[in-house]
C-alpha cells in the first residue's frame, strides 16, 4: 500500500496524474514507481489508455475514493474511442485496462503501434496552462 497519491484534477490524464506523483515522490526514475503503483518495473504507463489500473487502485491509501472505472472513465481515452468502436470491444477493452498489463490494449483499440510517428512532444493549449497555474499552482 502506498502512503499517498495526488487527488486528479479536473480531465487531468491519468499519465499526468502518475507524473505528478512520480515527481512529488522523488523517485530516483519512473522504474522505481511503477513497481510500487503497479507492482511491477516492466510496465510502462501508456499515455491515452493506461492499464493496470485495478492494481493501483489496490494499493491506494484507505479512504481514497478512486476506482478503476472512475480513472478510465474521468482520466483516460477511452470514452472518446468507445464512441468509434463495438459496445463489445470498448467492454474488452476497459477490461483490460483495468486488469492486464496493456499488451492487447491497442490492438483492441485499432492503433497500429508502427503505422505513424508519436510527435516528439506532449501539445498543450497555452491559455489552457496559464489558467492551470492559476488556479492548481502547477499545469497538467
Amino acid at each position: 500500500m502506498i502512503g499517498w497519491f495526488p487527488t486528479p484534477k479536473p480531465d487531468e490524464l491519468f499519465y499526468s496524474i502518475c507524473a505528478r506523483y512520480t515527481e512529488q515522490m522523488d523517485y530516483p526514475s519512473p522504474y522505481s514507481a511503477n513497481k510500487e503503483l503497479f507492482g511491477r518495473k516492466d510496465c510502462h504507463v501508456l499515455f491515452a489508455l493506461p492499464t493496470l489500473l485495478e492494481r493501483l487502485v489496490c494499493s491506494l491509501p484507505r479512504g481514497h475514493h478512486l476506482t478503476a472505472d472512475r480513472l478510465i472513465d474521468d482520466h483516460t481515452f477511452l470514452p472518446f474511442y468507445s464512441y468509434f468502436l463495438p459496445r463489445d470491444r470498448a467492454r474488452r477493452m476497459r477490461e483490460e485496462m483495468r486488469f492486464r498489463d496493456g499488451r492487447r490494449i491497442n490492438r483492441l483499440a485499432g492503433i497500429h503501434v508502427y503505422s505513424a510517428r508519436p510527435p516528439e512532444f506532449l501539445r498543450f493549449c497555452p491559455a489552457c496552462v496559464n489558467e492551470d497555474r492559476s488556479r492548481y499552482g502547477f499545469t497538467y
